[in-house]
C-alpha cells in the first residue's frame, strides 16, 4: 500500500502523488438510515488500550453519532463519538454518565479528520489531526461483553446511534497505549497518515483497511480479529480516502436555507424533495483547469432533473452561472431558456459528464453514448472559484454522483480523470512545493516584556508586518521594507507616517518591538499582541512600466507587491506594480500626508469602486480605472504631489483569494468556496456602512471563529463565543446573522489567506 492505483488517475502535468509517504486506498462507508455497524468480542477487558481512525463527516448533527463503543450489558458502556452540536467527546457509564466534550465544533464534511482515543490505566485523552484536544478522562475499560466491541454504533440495549459517513485505517490496539505520532505525522504543516502495519496490535487488537468489499470487517493485523458487519455491503467499500479526497455533493451549500437537497449514501445521493420549486446540490470541489470526468446515476426523475455544472461561488437562488442538461433533452445556460440538444432520460439511465478545462468544453453522455459537446465557453465564461459539479430538480427527483472511478459503469475518454484531491495540479504554493503558505504569510502572537524584544517565528523574513495589541485599544501599525524600518502607518487613521525612534523594526524571522507610551505602544508589560506578517521580495528595485516611476518589491508567486511613488501634479496617471497578472486589490495610502485610505478589491465594482480603510464607508462608485497586468490606473485628483505606498495582490490557487459574497441573514449562512483552508480573512460590507473586521486561525484555533479585531478601529480584541464563522478545507461558512458581516441581500468583499491549499487540507 505505498502506493495506490486509485490515487493517482491523473494525466501527464498533475502533481501531489509524491506528497504523502503512505497512500490510503479504501474507506467504509456507514449511511445511518442502513444501522451501519462491525462488532466482535474480545477475550478479556483492557484498561489500556488506543483506538484510531480516520473520518470524513456527511450528516451533520443529526444525532449522536458513535465512532467506536465498548459495552457489556447496562453497566459498563463507554467510547468515542460526535455528539449534535459537533463536538467529538469520550463518554462512560458506570453507574452514571461522565463525559468529555472538545470545545471545537466539527462541520467539515469536504476532508478527513484524524481521531485518537488514547487510554493509558483508565485514564483517556483525545486527540484530533494530532493535536490533543481533551485529557484526564476516566474512561471505561474495554469490555468483553458478547459482541459489544463495536465500530460505528452505541449499544444502549439495542443498536444505535450509528456513524454517518466514512472511515478509513480504523485499527484498535489492546494492550498498548500508542500516540497519534504512530498512526500519522506532520509533513510540512500536514496531518498525513503513516503505515501502521508494524504496530503491535495486542490479543484482540485489529486493523481494517477496508480492501476486502466482500467483508470490510476483515482484520489485516495479522492477529485474525476480524468484525462482523451489518448494515454494510460491498458497495460501501469506497476509494473516497485521506490522501485522495474525492468530491461529494456539499451539505452546507444550497439554494436557500428552505430548498436543500436531502443528501445521503456518504453526501453521493442527492434527493429534491420540494414538490414546487427547483432544489440543487453542489459539488465540494471546483476545478479552472484538467480533464474531468463523473456519472449521475438518475434514481427518480420526479418533476424534472438537471444535470451539469455551476460556478463554485454562485449566491443563493437560481444560479445564474451554469451550464446544464435536463431530462428532457435540453440544455441550458445560466438557467435561462432552453436549446434542444440531447436525448431525453429518465430513472434508472447513467448520465456521464467530461468537462475539459483545458479547452473548455463540457460533454454528456446517456448511457456511454455521447450526445456531442453541449457548450465551449467554459474558458472565456470562468466564475469566481471555477466550475463544480451541480445537480439540481423537484418533487422527489433524486440522482446519485460517482466522482471515484471504481464506481463507474463506462469508461471516460483519454486523459479524464476523478474529481479528487490527488489529480488536482500542484499549486504553486503549498506544502508539496518549494515554498508553502507559511513560507509567505504568517501570524504570531506575543506578550509584551515592557522593554525591548525579537518577535520570530514567522518561518521567512517578513517584508511588511501589521501590527496590533489585542489586550489595549492601541492603533494597527504597519511596516514595510521599502519605507524602511519604524516608519509606521495607521490602518485607523489617515495620519501620515510617524516615525517615533526604535518601535517596530524588521529582522529576520520577524520584528523587534520596542516599548513606546500612548498608543504607539507595541511592548507594554503584560499585554497581548498580533502580528500578521507577508513576504515581498527585499528592499525594491525601480519601476518604469507606467507613467510615473516607482519602487517596488514584489514577489510574484505569492501575488504580492509593495510599491511608492511621488504623484504628480494635476494629471491622471500611472504606476507599475510589479506583479504577474492584474491585480484582485490594492491599497493605496499617502505616506507623506494625512489622506485617506483607498482601496480598489475585485468585489466592489470591479477595481473601479472605491473603499476607505480608516472608515466605515461603502462603496463609492467610479472612482478608479481598473488596474492592467501592469500598471495601477489612477485620476488626476491622486495627482497632489505627495509621497505614496500601495500594497497590491492578485489571487493564487490555493494560496490567497479576494472575493464577494452576499448575505442571507441566518445562520445557516452563505458557503464560500476559496480552494484552501483559510488561515487569515477580512471581511467588509460595501453596500453600507460597516467596520472591516480581521479574523486569523492563531487566535482561533479550532472553529468557530469568533475573536476579532476592527481595522478602522484602535480598539481591544473583540469576541463572540457562537462565532461568526467556520473555517473549511476548502472555504469558510457564515454562522452568525450579524449585519456586519450576513445581512440578508448584503454585499461583502473578503481577503483570504492560506494555511494550505485543498489539495492537501485536513478538515477543521
Amino acid at each position: 500500500m505505498t502506493s495506490s492505483k486509485n490515487l493517482i488517475q491523473a494525466a501527464a502535468g498533475v502533481g501531489g502523488g509524491d506528497f504523502y509517504p503512505y497512500t490510503v486506498d479504501y474507506s467504509a462507508r456507514f449511511n445511518q438510515a442502513d444501522d451501519p455497524y462491525l462488532y466482535r468480542t474480545l477475550s478479556t477487558t483492557y484498561s489500556t488500550y488506543t483506538f484510531s481512525a480516520w473520518v470524513k463527516l456527511t450528516a451533520l448533527f443529526v444525532d449522536y453519532a458513535y465512532l467506536f463503543s465498548s459495552c457489556a450489558g447496562s453497566t459498563q458502556k463507554g467510547g468515542v463519538a460526535l455528539n449534535p452540536s459537533g463536538n467529538f467527546y469520550m463518554f462512560k457509564y458506570s453507574g452514571s454518565t461522565s463525559t468529555s466534550i472538545e470545545s471545537a465544533i466539527r462541520r467539515d464534511p469536504s476532508a478527513w479528520y484524524h481521531v485518537v482515543m488514547k487510554v493509558s490505566s483508565g485514564t483517556a485523552s483525545l486527540h484530533i489531526n494530532g493535536v490533543q484536544v481533551l485529557s484526564g478522562f476516566s474512561a471505561n475499560s474495554l469490555q468483553t461483553g458478547t459482541n459489544q466491541t463495536i465500530v460505528g454504533a452505541f449499544n444502549d440495549g439495542s443498536l444505535a446511534y450509528h456513524w454517518d459517513g466514512y472511515m478509513s485505517e480504523v485499527a484498535l490496539i489492546t494492550g498498548t497505549a500508542y500516540d497519534p505520532t504512530d498512526f500519522a505525522e506532520d509533513k510540512n504543516g500536514v496531518w498525513v497518515p503513516k503505515d501502521i502495519s508494524g504496530l503491535t496490535f495486542g490479543t484482540d487488537g485489529f486493523y481494517l483497511d477496508f480492501s476486502n468489499s466482500a467483508a470490510l470487517g476483515t482484520d489485516v493485523s495479522g492477529n485474525g480479529n476480524n468484525l462482523t458487519s451489518s448494515g454494510l455491503t460491498s458497495s460501501d467499500q469506497m476509494i473516497d480516502t485521506p490522501t485522495s479526497n474525492h468530491a461529494t455533493w456539499n451539505p452546507l451549500k444550497f439554494r436557500s436555507t428552505s430548498l436543500k437537497a436531502v443528501l445521503a449514501e456518504g453526501n453521493l445521493k442527492a434527493t429534491f424533495d420540494d414538490t414546487g420549486s427547483i432544489e440543487y446540490a453542489y459539488g465540494t470541489m471546483a476545478v479552472t483547469s484538467g480533464k474531468w470526468y463523473w456519472e449521475h446515476t438518475c434514481n427518480a426523475v420526479g418533476g424534472e432533473q438537471y444535470i451539469g455544472v455551476v460556478g463554485a461561488n454562485v449566491g443563493e437562488g437560481n444560479p445564474s452561472d451554469s451550464r446544464h442538461y435536463r431530462n428532457n433533452g435540453n440544455k441550458y445556460l445560466d438557467g435561462g431558456s432552453a436549446t434542444a440538444y440531447g436525448a431525453t432520460w429518465t430513472t434508472g439511465d447513467i448520465m456521464g459528464c467530461e468537462l475539459d478545462m483545458d479547452n473548455g468544453t463540457i460533454e454528456f453522455f446517456k448511457n456511454g453514448s455521447s450526445q456531442g459537446v453541449a457548450y465551449t465557453d467554459l474558458l472565456t465564461a470562468m466564475p469566481d472559484g471555477g466550475w463544480a459539479i451541480m445537480a439540481g430538480g423537484y418533487n422527489n427527483s433524486a440522482c446519485t454522483i460517482h466522482t471515484s472511478s471504481d464506481k463507474w459503469t463506462y469508461t471516460p475518454s483519454t486523459n479524464f480523470v476523478a474529481m479528487s484531491t490527488a489529480n488536482l495540479p500542484e499549486p504553486t504554493i503549498g506544502p508539496n512545493s518549494a515554498a508553502t503558505s507559511d513560507e509567505n504569510f504568517n501570524t504570531v502572537l506575543y506578550t509584551g516584556n515592557g522593554t525591548s524584544q525579537n518577535v520570530t517565528g514567522f518561518g521567512f523574513d517578513p517584508d511588511m508586518v501589521w501590527h496590533k495589541a489585542r489586550s489595549v485599544a492601541y492603533s494597527h501599525s504597519i511596516v514595510d521594507v521599502i519605507r524602511g524600518d519604524s516608519n509606521v502607518i495607521f490602518t485607523n487613521t489617515t495620519d501620515a507616517e510617524q516615525n517615533p525612534g526604535a518601535q517596530l523594526d524588521l529582522i529576520a524571522d520577524g520584528a523587534t518591538v520596542t516599548y513606546r507610551s500612548a498608543n504607539l505602544s507595541n511592548n507594554q508589560s503584560g499585554s497581548t499582541y498580533v502580528i500578521w506578517g507577508w513576504k515581498a521580495n527585499g528592499s525594491g528595485v525601480s519601476n518604469t512600466d507606467g507613467t510615473t516611476t516607482s519602487t517596488v518589491s514584489a514577489n510574484t508567486d505569492a501575488g504580492f507587491s509593495i510599491g511608492t511613488y511621488t504623484a504628480p501634479i494635476s494629471s491622471a496617471f500611472t504606476v507599475g506594480h510589479g506583479l504577474t497578472a492584474t491585480p484582485d486589490m490594492v491599497i493605496i495610502k499617502a505616506y507623506s500626508d494625512a489622506y485617506i485610505w483607498s482601496v480598489m478589491h475585485i468585489g466592489a465594482g470591479n477595481l473601479t469602486s472605491r473603499l476607505q480603510l480608516s472608515t466605515t464607508a461603502a462603496a463609492q462608485t467610479g472612482i478608479f480605472t481598473a488596474p492592467t497586468s501592469s500598471v495601477i490606473n489612477l485620476p488626476a485628483s491622486y495627482g497632489d504631489g505627495a509621497d505614496y505606498l500601495f500594497y497590491a495582490f492578485h489571487s493564487v490557487e490555493g494560496f490567497s483569494k479576494f472575493g464577494s459574497y452576499t448575505g442571507n441573514g441566518s445562520t445557516d449562512g452563505p458557503f464560500i468556496f476559496t480552494g484552501m483552508r483559510p488561515a487569515w480573512l477580512i471581511t467588509k460590507r460595501i453596500d453600507s456602512t460597516s467596520s472591516w473586521y480581521v479574523w486569523d486561525a492563531v487566535r482561533d484555533a479550532y472553529n468557530p471563529i469568533g475573536t476579532y479585531l476592527v481595522a478602522n478601529v484602535a480598539q481591544t480584541e473583540q469576541s463572540l463565543s457562537t462565532g461568526y464563522f467556520d473555517f473549511l478545507s476548502n472555504g469558510f461558512k457564515l454562522r452568525d446573522t450579524s449585519t456586519e458581516i450576513n445581512a440578508s441581500g448584503g454585499t461583502y468583499i473578503y481577503i483570504a489567506f492560506a494555511e494550505n491549499p485543498f489539495k492537501y487540507s485536513n478538515a477543521r
